[in-house]
């Protein structure tokens, strides 16, 4: 896989110094990384980097950062554009992703999970980190079940793999779809690798 390209902007000097430090280290990631002046700065920087993917630190405005994300979508059509809020919001994370950002992670994300999802996002995925409310944590063998959709089995695989029947299985896809908010098995199963509910292993045999 050919090293992929990104541009870390943000405001906080602390949070650019962290992200770039971490991600400078992996070997298939080239970085680069700018404090965030203006739109038009940041428009003319993308122009001469063609950055892969641009991580996006949020602390504009609401409004102002959809419409910058709208217009970056636009002018770039093959940009990929991760934010990284400091705020958990569900609303706000449905609006960036509407609005065009293929990926909304929060402030507890892990280093380690903004490495794999700039991986997942270059390869056009879309997804987010947000975590619901403790209601909605999946079960223990939900996890496993998880584990095995995003490995690629099917539904009768996972069954002969858990020695459980089939319906059983479909029960706990569609709990895993709904307590997810994912509206496929690939997205459940990008939702569970940010959410920590895949284990390394598991994400290393799927980014192979």
């Amino acid at each position: 896989m050919k090293n992929v390209t990104v541009l870390v902007l943000g405001f906080r000097e602390i949070v650019l110094l962290g992200l770039t430090t971490y991600l400078s280290n992996q070997r298939d990631l080239c970085i680069f990384s700018e404090k965030y002046e203006s739109e038009k700065e940041t428009f003319e920087l993308i122009q001469c980097l063609r950055p892969d993917v641009i991580i996006f630190e949020l602390n504009l405005e609401q409004e102002k950062v959809l419409s910058v994300i709208e217009r970056m979508c636009k002018a770039f059509t093959n940009l990929k554009i991760m934010i990284y809020s400091a705020y958990e919001s569900f609303f706000l994370e449905d609006k960036i992703l509407l609005a065009g950002a293929a990926a909304f992670l929060t402030k507890d994300t892990t280093m380690h999970e903004i490495y794999e999802s700039i991986l997942m996002v270059s390869r056009k995925f879309k997804i987010s980190n947000y975590k619901k409310a403790e209601s909605n944590c999946l079960s223990p063998q939900e996890e496993k079940v998880l584990e095995f959709i995003a490995l690629g089995l099917t539904n009768k695989e996972i069954s002969k793999q858990l020695h459980i029947s089939e319906r059983t299985v479909s029960y706990y896809v569609s709990n895993i779809l709904i307590k997810l908010d994912a509206q496929s098995r690939v997205g459940a199963a990008l939702k569970g690798v940010l959410k920590g509910y895949v284990k390394n292993e598991v994400v290393e045999l799927i980014l192979k």
